[in-house]
Parts: structure tokens; sequence; C-alpha cells
């Protein structure tokens, strides 16, 4: 949050407040990481409106979209 134009860990760190200086750090990558993960989210949902749209489409139910993946027996292609 920014008061009167400066970011409040910058007023910490301008008038010397030792110790400050790495929670403002940290606060900063938190902030940095949450805007990260709020566009990746927003990206994501797109996706899957788009899956979902295009699923509908074609007719797949949402029992065949949710159906298990097959088992891969390693141990056969392990002997080859």
């Amino acid at each position: 949050m920014q008061l009167g134009g400066q970011h409040p860990c910058n007023r910490l760190i301008s008038s010397n407040a030792i110790g400050w200086s790495s929670k403002c750090n940290y606060a900063h990558r938190l902030e940095s990481e949450n805007q990260r993960i709020k566009a990746e989210n927003e990206r994501l949902l797109e996706r899957f409106i788009r899956w979902q749209y295009n699923a509908q489409k074609r007719g797949l139910s949402q029992a065949v979209l949710d159906a298990y993946l097959p088992v891969i027996d390693r141990d056969s292609s392990e002997k080859n």
C-alpha cells in the first residue's frame, strides 16, 4: 500500500530503520510473486474455459474428460 506516493517500506528504509530493509525486500518479493500467480491463474482459467467450450462443441462428456489415464507398465519397457 502506498501512502502519499511513497511505499511505506521506502519511507522506513530512507529513515535508516535497520532490519526493515530485508523485511521490505521480502514483502516486495511476495507482492511480485502474488501478482505473477494471479496472472498465471487468469491465463489458466481462460484456457480451461476454452477447453471446456471445445470439448462441449465436440460432444465430449465430463465423464470422458474425467477418465483416468492408462497405467503404464514401466517394467516391460525397461526389458527391451
